[in-house]
């Protein structure tokens, strides 16, 4: 049954989203011909103008109000839902920020349990702080509602981008994963581990960045619903999504460790290469079952593309034994890396690992193209450019079949022998030697890269994570020595994109181009979070 209008402007101002007055004042603005005249359109129009979403109108014309307005967050949109939560678009009334609430469910309040687990999950999720994480901002009380706020993803999971776009190029494919593991490794130093790794669980956002959803649900045995094709372990309590839970999990969701997520992130890679599961199967135990028991998948048969060595990689991710996989996440970050690192030139002409296997050339083609402007690693605060050098290292070969800079270190080497033999030796070698042509040496490379210089005093970046072009720096290697407040950064020319996330601060995000040999300063200014 429709309400009428005084009840439809009554319940409206009981939301506390608009007043009986301004409603009246909107509508006495519009010619005689445009006012509404029953409750229905006079929803409508408040849509049309902006005043209210679709979702808080089919709310207030339900008759209800709980829940649209919980402190200085109103709800905009519901955008998911679990066993024992719903997670809704909101925005921060006085900072005009947009956030994800997620809040827990109405018959779960009356559990002490319940109520006692989601407070754990935002005491963990507090202590996570990266920038493929997603962030927790806040959380809090409003009646008998409790609410956790997370940073908005404006993105789309992984899951929908596998049912919109089919199985994914590899080099993609790897670098969703490879951040991921990064987002993984560092939760994993913090004593969490997520149990419930998959694609819906994968962000992507509009630059590329992968943010992983639910770090502290996980830890603390996460109920969820599940995906469209997805079959979880339990009617409600979900002990993990039986597709790309590791065997170990199956038996005992509560005594797995950080390995139970390398096995997770494996499957995931699986099934954003291939576009199905690792193990197909018609029931969930015999799922369960082919994750304990049958041989592992060979990537390369799925996808002739896929070089040996990701393979590789993939196999020991998902062994079936933990002590098998590899023991860390760091050690799935390195050797993902490795599979993505152009091989080095091989002296006397050999031919290198990329020349000798197509899938892993068109590996790397389609990693290049996945990268874009990042082809950079860091390792201990330095960085290993490309660019300049690389067009250096790559000069076609001269004489005995050598790159060039190897036969620059073979004359320079022959050239201290002759010194120390003396003209007359010298010349009995010459005489003998063969004949080379004349060698040209590369013309004077230009700067391989610029500087990043954040101008940021010291007392302004405690416990704060410096992320450029999804990589971790620890800039405590880059503080100029001559000037505390400032740290120098070389990095390679071309566009980069920084991010610096600090506890109990906004996220700061910034977009910059580095000419070669030139600086680029960057003053952070973090914006203090709300009480």
């Amino acid at each position: 049954m429709s309400p009428s209008w005084e009840q439809f402007v009554s319940t409206l101002a009981r939301s506390g989203l608009m007043s009986a007055r301004q409603v009246a004042e909107l509508v006495e603005r519009l010619p005689a011909q445009r006012r509404p005249r029953d409750s229905k359109q006079l929803a409508r129009l408040l849509v049309r103008t902006g005043k209210l979403t679709k979702y808080q109108a089919s709310v207030l014309y339900r008759g209800r109000t709980e829940g649209l307005v919980l402190g200085e967050y109103t709800v905009l949109e519901k955008i998911g839902a679990g066993g024992m939560g719903q997670v809704f678009k909101a925005r921060h009334r006085t900072m005009d920020r947009v956030v994800a609430l997620k809040v827990l469910a109405p018959h779960a309040v009356s559990s002490a349990t319940a109520v006692d687990r989601f407070q754990r999950e935002v005491r963990a999720a507090a202590k996570l702080m990266h920038p493929n994480i997603v962030t927790a901002l806040d959380a809090g009380q409003h009646g008998t509602i409790h609410y956790l706020v997370m940073e908005y993803v404006d993105g789309q999971g992984l899951s929908q981008l596998l049912r919109e776009q089919g199985p994914l190029p590899v080099g993609q494919a790897v670098e969703y994963i490879l951040q991921a593991a990064r987002g993984l490794q560092y939760a994993h130093s913090q004593g969490i581990v997520h149990r419930d790794v998959k694609p819906g669980n994968l962000l992507v956002d509009e630059s590329g960045r992968v943010k992983i959803l639910d770090m502290g649900l996980a830890l603390l045995g996460k109920e969820t619903t599940a995906e469209p094709g997805e079959r979880l372990t339990g009617s409600n309590q979900a002990l993990g999504t039986c597709d790309y839970m590791a065997p170990e999990q199956a038996e005992d969701t509560h005594a797995v460790d950080h390995r139970a997520d390398i096995y997770s992130l494996g499957c995931t890679l699986y099934q954003l290469l291939t576009g199905r599961p690792l193990y197909v199967r018609d029931s969930l135990v015999k799922v369960i079952l082919a994750h304990r028991e049958a041989a592992i998948p060979s990537l390369c048969e799925a996808r002739p593309d896929v070089p040996g060595a990701l393979d590789e990689v993939f196999r020991k991710m998902v062994a079936k034994r933990p002590e098998d996989r590899f023991q860390s996440m760091e050690e799935v970050i390195v050797e993902l890396e490795r599979c993505v690192r152009p091989q080095p030139a091989v002296p006397g002409g050999a031919p290198s690992e990329a020349s000798a296997d197509p899938a892993l050339a068109s590996f790397l083609q389609s990693m290049a193209q996945a990268e874009d402007a990042k082809r950079w690693t860091t390792r201990g605060g330095h960085e290993e450019t490309q660019g300049a050098q690389k067009e250096y290292d790559t000069h076609p070969s001269v004489g005995d079949g050598l790159p060039r800079p190897t036969r620059r270190r073979w004359l320079v080497r022959i050239g201290v022998a002759v010194a120390l033999l003396g003209a007359g030796l010298a010349s009995l070698w010459l005489i003998g030697a063969p004949r080379q042509p004349p060698v040209r040496l590369p013309p004077p490379l230009p700067p391989a890269h610029g500087w990043l210089i954040l101008d940021w005093p010291q007392d302004q970046r405690q416990e704060a994570i410096v992320d450029i072009d999804g990589k971790t720096w620890d800039y405590a290697q880059s503080i100029d020595p001559d000037s505390p407040d400032r740290i120098r950064i070389p990095l390679p020319p071309g566009p980069h994109t920084l991010i610096i996330v600090r506890p109990g601060f906004r996220q700061l995000e910034r977009r910059f181009v580095i000419e070669p040999g030139e600086p680029f300063l960057i003053e952070p200014r973090l914006e203090r979070l709300g009480p």
